[in-house]
């Protein structure tokens, strides 16, 4: 359940970047981390470091912020950020 609402706080933050609000980067990136520490301390250490990867992924298109429209960026995030999920959710037994 804790993972969910990790990722949950990350899609929130993706809904908010996509919208151009501020703040928005904190929640997205903040629910991924705490998302790989959990995983991490239930020693799932395949799916965190999946996570991690992917996390990176999203955090290399993030510079990219300043000159593009924030929607086409989160257009752009949203893959990484369901990838995320899908392998948070094959790694819960």
């Amino acid at each position: 359940m804790l993972l969910a609402l990790c990722l949950a706080v990350a899609a929130w933050g993706g809904l908010r970047l996509a919208g151009g609000l501020r703040g928005a980067l904190l929640p997205l990136n903040g629910g991924q981390v705490a998302a790989i520490a959990l995983l991490a301390a239930v020693k799932q250490p395949l799916p965190a470091g999946l996570l991690g990867l992917l996390l990176l992924g999203q955090i290399a298109l993030q510079p990219s912020l300043g000159e593009a429209e924030p929607a086409i960026v989160a257009r752009r995030t949203w893959p990484w950020l369901m990838a995320a999920m899908l392998v948070a959710a094959l790694a819960v037994p």
